[in-house]
């Protein structure tokens, strides 16, 4: 009877993986491959009943990496770094020496590219790499790279975060970890430690409804120069009205922006944002008591102020000439 082996195809996931699903919790086995020719490496293919099945979410297959092979007269090593590319990675049509394996397993782990990449966060200054993506495998150990000469405001580089107002994880430079997707790590820059004097003021954001009804956003104070992000209309709404932007004017005269929370702006002042309203034809519809639309009302309190004291003065006049008569 001839030898064979079993070649073994891993997703090289595990559930703390963001783009892990069932699909990659078992391994794809092939038996009984005869060793006494090499074996053609598979794709990786969701949609053949031939091939390893594997569908990481958002996740680019690189290439298979032989991590284990043993058995035989004489054993492998348990971890192979050669491949058959430049890459070091098993394409799919490659072959894997199985010939010198009496009764043995190969297993082949599957590779995934995700990105890495080094933002300034608003600062001046070289990034690593130029802030070019730079390619690595899923469950690569990554290290830091240092901030350089990266300033913001005259204040220095202290470390990267994976969020931009630095509420994410924090690396100091040089720091080691895995990357299990694609990251960006943004500059945070320590605060006075540059040849400017930090600006410390702080500015208001308010919101208006403008004749409208619902929820404001809150009311937020902010550095001096720094980037807000404009809040979305939320549940505002307005009788026979169609929302149409937040504005720096009540008459939407100024400076407008969108109320689905994908604006922003620099701040350098205090700032009051109003719901512009518009109707059927998108003429802007002031808010009640103000503009055109107030006219009708006013005229109407007036007419009533009059007619009130019209009638205290016949009243006053019929009382006085009852009185003579008396």
């Amino acid at each position: 009877m001839n030898p064979t082996a079993t070649i073994s195809y891993t997703s090289g996931l595990t559930e703390d993986f963001p783009g892990y699903n069932e699909s990659c919790a078992q391994p794809f086995v092939i038996n009984e491959v005869p060793t006494a020719v090499e074996y053609a490496v598979l794709g990786n293919d969701p949609d053949s009943q031939s091939n390893p099945s594997f569908a990481p979410d958002g996740y680019e297959f690189a290439g298979w990496k032989l991590v284990s092979a043993t058995g035989g007269s004489s054993p492998r090593p348990t971890t192979v770094s050669a491949g058959a590319g430049a890459d070091g990675l098993y394409h799919e049509g490659d072959t894997v020496a199985t010939n010198d394996l009496v009764s043995g397993s190969v297993t082949l782990k599957a590779m995934w590219n995700c990105k890495l990449r080094y933002d300034a966060n608003e600062g001046t200054g070289t990034l690593p790499e130029g802030g070019n993506e730079i390619t690595k495998y899923v469950g690569d150990s990554v290290t830091t790279a240092g901030g350089g000469d990266l300033t913001r405001n005259g204040n220095a580089f202290d470390h990267w975060n994976t969020q931009q107002d630095d509420s994410g994880k924090k690396y100091p430079s040089g720091q080691s970890f895995v990357i299990k997707d694609n990251t960006v790590l943004y500059a945070v820059y320590a605060s006075g430690t540059g040849s400017e004097e930090p600006d410390d003021t702080l500015f208001t954001l308010t919101y208006n409804a403008n004749g409208g009804q619902g929820t404001l956003p809150d009311e937020k104070q902010y550095s001096s120069g720094e980037t807000v992000a404009v809040a979305s209309k939320g549940d505002l709404a307005r009788t026979g009205c169609t929302f149409k932007e937040w504005n720096t004017k009540p008459d939407g005269s100024g400076k407008g922006y969108m109320g689905d929370g994908s604006d922003s702006f620099v701040i350098d002042a205090d700032t009051k944002l109003y719901a512009i309203w518009v109707d059927d034809s998108g003429k802007t519809v002031p808010a009640p008591g103000t503009g055109e639309s107030s006219l009708p009302l006013m005229m109407a309190i007036n007419l009533v102020v009059v007619s009130l004291a019209a009638v205290a003065v016949v009243t006053v006049r019929q009382r006085r000439k009852r009185d003579l008569f008396d």
